[in-house]
């Protein structure tokens, strides 16, 4: 919109010379809100926090033993045993579970595996609706965390110190349950519901060792237990103790591959590999290194085997060792460092009963040499087995104090804590943490009764309509700062300044909630419903300046504060890192990330990751030129990219383009081995078709096939291996969740809008009667008719219940074409301080032919554009029109669009309007719009995008007095011969101004309306 000067808006409004008995008035309401404290919001976020302080004692062992330190674990089901487990960790056909099922009745007391520190509780009122329900996690020593889902009620509280054994809560069935196949729903308040009834009641119990999961089956028989610091007997050196926190890893051996000795860092004795096997029987879960000593006279004096590692250290670390043996006097498992013994047992307790040794100090000094060796005094059979070790940086803490703790004395609110801490190590990870807030509540309507000027501006481009607000301001009182004891002369108390916590908060400050209305004599209309963003206040003049937006801010600035992921249970389905050195991806250079996650998308879909970093190279030097610039999208292997400008947003980014090229390479080569014949199949589309061409350059093929044949095999970088497989591989990723079973069960984008508008806070945000007649939200539900339909079924927003989804047929409403086809989105992550809630609905309803947008009344509206409709208003000149100007620029125009789907099929269009506007020139577009696949889906899509091309390209501005009936995308009538204008017209963009003096005008930015027909192939 091109906005006029002050002069002409001075002209224009002595133009108007209205009358008096229309005389212009407007009223302004703002809402004084009440601060309740005790409310408490839950945010989940990465950080960098301090872990737990431990006390590590340096020793070296002269002579004499040590001793382990076990602890058993408590069945954390009264009652229950292992023959109640009715589902396994990590199973074939469960790959994703990470902890297993132990069946038992509703409210079955469930206890503390270990005794710890309860480290998250969620038992709120959706709780029972998110995948594992009700539930609590409890941190033990050394990393160790148990978790406990799908509970009826919680017995503790977040930072509770329990006991083994201690009860923390009653087995239950919320969360994501299912029974025979089917998935409980319902709620505990419905005594018909399968929830209340108890079906599919049971605990689900996981185990985390350092942000992982492991198999919790071996803690429970008895194989595997928790061990705090061992000890060690009879004649040591001793070094003191030091307090640490733990931090980087340094090196993990799980014995998983039989080349383990070849790594760089190992020194294994020679034949070593000849008297050890790899043992995966023992304890399924923990592969080892078995040695098997037998008398022979090969060894009648005894027998040493090991294996050197060698590191360069620049900080402190602590080794941890796991094993198993059935040693007992016959034989001994030594760990020196640099020649010095830091441990050594001469007993066990069985194959397969793993003993760990504990968290045990070695100094960074440089170059380390620690060696694992066994000795057998070659007498009696004896069996060892070493089940794993690792090393992990440590940061000494030399001070760690709680300085003071109490009740604030002088006006008894809330809580407060001050501690001091210093030179600790921060890691990384995700923390819960519940934060109090309170809230602020309606107490009162206050109206403005000195306003001096309003300026409003709409446009159909923007988010929110913006709303500036002029006061006058005589002694500072509307200042939200402002404070009646600082000013006793002046006698005056104010409502629009109060007191929280000592301080001083306005109501004209940010998030008031402010109403405008505005017309002639006592016929007023609300205009504007929204919140204020700022207050500048001018001495000068006396007044005070309130800059507004509507309630789409809220959408606007709401951060996400946890994943959401749709299906609900989304998160489970994640590819997990299971490289020996679990790698930090965040951590890596650009080029490794390439590798990364070309390794990742891989061995997800069973092709050779090298492929993929080939196309990357062809198409952008591995990201380094064009759209593969990271500036530029990260459009890596030029997957989505049309030409220039012309790119798809839904495929940029590293994660995306490796994952879609994988796909694209298994559905078009298969199981073909990568040969340059292949390559060329590839480039023309393979078994998808032709419609799939990858590349149309004639020197793409040897590109690629010379990247993968010479370049990428010969870097190291590239052939750093950062996943390796075990057992089942890796599990699936989220995209690839739309080939499994919950697939059936996708969400519409209109349900999934809704929930994220009830995320935003525009759910149940109303509280004068006024506003409590208009509804939070109008979402329209998007459907299409199509011949056929699939059968599945969908997540719909559940009618007359706000912020709540139920389950529905897609062929539930036949008609006489096929059935309603609603527009479902494939599986969704978005992920928590990436997203703001206006992204993720852009992201979601991009290219669809929806406005997204908060009307005059807070009302959140999702709607279906239409471009003619019912005249709304007539402005004639000499009448009730002042001033108009054209402006027509079809440079930018397109006359012909191409609509590509996901498949490759397409549909061409034409605008007559825009090609006679060109004089029958065709300038062409391709669209690739991916949910697009019948030819009305196409057709909508065309219809928009040359309406937006139509709305850009030819504009007129006319200036009225003020109409508070007009909204953006109303049909008005102009009739001005002085510009050869008759006809109607769409409003794109209003500016309203009011003032005491100036009276009331709008001007109005118009598009002629969509007559032409959109003609398709």
């Amino acid at each position: 919109m091109q906005f006029l000067n002050k002069e002409f808006e001075r002209a224009v409004r002595e133009k108007l010379k209205l009358g008096v008995q229309d005389k212009p008035v407007c009223r302004v309401e703002v809402d004084r809100l009440a601060f309740i404290p005790g409310r408490t919001e839950q945010l989940s976020f990465i950080t960098g926090s301090v872990q737990e302080v431990k006390s590590i004692e340096r020793r070296w062992i002269e002579s004499g033993e040590t001793v382990a330190n076990a602890q058993d674990m408590a069945f954390p089901v009264v009652g229950y045993s292992l023959s109640d487990v009715s589902s396994h960790w990590r199973t074939k056909d469960r790959p994703t579970h990470r902890g297993i099922d132990i069946a038992c009745p509703m409210e079955t007391p469930v206890v503390a595996a270990w005794s710890g520190t309860v480290i998250k509780v969620d038992d709120g009122p959706k709780a029972v609706q998110q995948p594992a329900g009700i539930q609590v996690q409890i941190q033990h020593a050394n990393g160790v965390v148990t978790k406990y889902f799908h509970l009826r009620y919680v017995k503790c509280q977040v930072g509770q110190k329990v006991q083994q054994g201690q009860v923390i809560g009653l087995s239950g069935n919320s969360g994501h349950v299912m029974s025979s196949g089917k998935e409980i729903t319902g709620s505990y308040d419905d005594p018909d519901s399968l929830r209340a009834k108890g079906y599919g009641a049971h605990l689900h119990f996981e185990i985390w060792v350092d942000g992982k999961d492991i198999d919790p089956y071996p803690y429970l028989s008895g194989a595997k237990k928790m061990y705090n610091d061992s000890t060690n007997t009879g004649s040591v050196v001793e070094e003191g103790n030091v307090d640490v926190v733990k931090g980087a890893i340094v090196l993990t051996e799980a014995f998983d591959s039989a080349n383990w000795y070849q790594k760089s860092q190992y020194k294994a004795d020679p034949g070593l590999q000849y008297i050890t096997t790899i043992d995966k029987t023992t304890v399924p879960s923990d592969p080892a290194l078995r040695f098997d000593f037998k008398p022979s006279d090969d060894t009648a004096g005894g027998a040493v085997w090991g294996f050197d590692v060698t590191l360069t250290l620049s900080t402190p670390v602590v080794l941890v060792t796991d094993f198993s043996s059935d040693m007992s006097g016959n034989g001994a498992f030594r760990v020196k460092v640099d020649g010095k013994t830091l441990v050594r047992f001469t007993s066990g307790q069985g194959v397969g009963k793993i003993i760990s040794t504990g968290d045990k100090y070695i100094p960074g000094r440089g170059n380390t040499t620690i060696r694992f060796e066994v000795y057998w005094n070659g007498s009696t059979p004896m069996t060892f087995l070493l089940h794993s070790f690792k090393i992990q940086e440590v940061s000494e803490v030399s001070e760690f104090s709680n300085l003071t703790a109490g009740l604030n004395k002088e006006n008894g609110l809330g809580y407060w804590v001050e501690e001091e801490v210093s030179d600790i190590m921060l890691n990384t990870r995700r923390e819960t943490v519940d934060i109090q807030v309170g809230s602020f509540v309606y107490m009162d309507t206050l109206t403005l009764d000195n306003v001096v000027s309003i300026n409003m501006n709409e446009n159909f481009e923007q988010e929110a309509s913006e709303l500036t607000l002029v006061l006058a301001n005589p002694d500072g009182f509307y200042s939200p700062d402002y404070n009646p004891a600082l000013f006793p002369e002046n006698y005056m108390e104010t409502p629009f300044s109060y007191q929280i916590n000592g301080a001083t908060i306005g109501v004209l400050s940010e998030n008031t909630p402010i109403r405008v209305y505005l017309g002639y004599g006592v016929n007023m209309m609300r205009v504007f419903t929204g919140l204020i963003d700022k207050v500048d206040i001018n001495s000068n003049d006396s007044t005070i300046t309130v800059t507004c937006r509507n309630m789409y801010k809220r959408i606007m600035e709401k951060v996400l504060t946890e994943d959401l992921t749709y299906p609900r249970d989304l998160g489970h389905e994640q590819i997990v890192d299971v490289s020996p050195n679990k790698t930090d991806y965040e951590s890596l250079d650009r080029t490794r990330k390439i590798v990364y996650k070309a390794q990742q998308y891989g061995q997800q879909f069973g092709i050779d990751y090298k492929l993929i970093l080939a196309i990357a190279q062809a198409e952008t030097q591995m990201g380094t030129t064009g759209a593969g610039r990271e500036e530029s999208g990260g459009y890596i292997c030029g997957y989505g990219v049309y030409g220039p400008n012309n790119a798809e947003s839904w495929a940029a980014g590293i994660d995306r383009q490796c994952y879609y090229v994988a796909k694209r390479i298994r559905e078009a080569l298969g199981d073909r081995p990568i040969t340059r014949e292949a390559i060329a199949y590839l480039q023309k589309g393979g078994d998808k078709g032709t419609a799939y061409r990858y590349n149309s350059s004639p020197v793409w093929v040897d590109n690629v096939w010379e990247a993968y044949s010479q370049m990428i095999p010969n870097n190291p970088v590239y052939t750093t291996q950062y996943f390796t497989t075990t057992g089942g591989g890796v599990t699936p990723s989220f995209e690839d969740y739309t080939e499994k079973a919950k697939a059936s069960k996708l969400w519409l984008k209109s349900a999934i809008v809704h929930d994220l508008v009830d995320k935003a806070g525009l759910i149940g945000w109303r509280v004068t009667s006024e506003d409590l007649a208009y509804p939070d939200v109008v979402i329209e539900e998007s459907y299409l008719i199509e011949a056929s339909q699939a059968t599945g079924k969908v997540i719909v927003a559940a009618p007359d219940k706000e912020g709540q989804f139920i389950e529905k047929d897609i062929e539930s409403i036949p008609t006489v074409n096929g059935w309603l086809n609603p527009f479902v989105q494939p599986p969704t992550r978005f992920e928590s301080y990436k997203y703001k809630i206006n992204d993720c609905i852009r992201e979601l309803m991009q290219d669809t032919n929806y406005r997204s947008y908060c009307d005059r009344y807070g009302t959140y509206r999702l709607e279906k554009i239409r471009y003619t409709g019912n005249c709304v208003a007539y402005f004639t000149e000499n009448e009730n029109l002042v001033m108009v100007g054209k402006s027509i620029d079809f440079s930018r125009g397109r006359s012909h669009l191409v609509i590509y789907d996901d498949q490759g099929q397409y549909e061409n269009f034409i605008d007559p309007e825009i090609l006679a506007e060109l004089k029958g020139e065709v300038r062409s577009a391709v669209v690739n719009v991916p949910w697009a696949r019948t030819k009305k889906q196409k057709a909508d899509v065309a219809r928009r995008m040359f309406w937006d091309l139509k709305r850009l390209c030819r504009t007129m501005q006319v200036v009225i007095p003020g109409n508070p009936a007009l909204d953006i995308l109303d049909l008005i009538y102009i009739y001005s011969p002085n510009t050869a204008t008759r006809g109607y017209f769409t409003i794109k963009g209003i500016r309203t101004s009011y003032s005491v003096e100036g009276g009331y005008s709008q001007i109005l930015d118009l598009t002629w309306i969509n007559s032409g027909a959109v003609i398709g192939s």
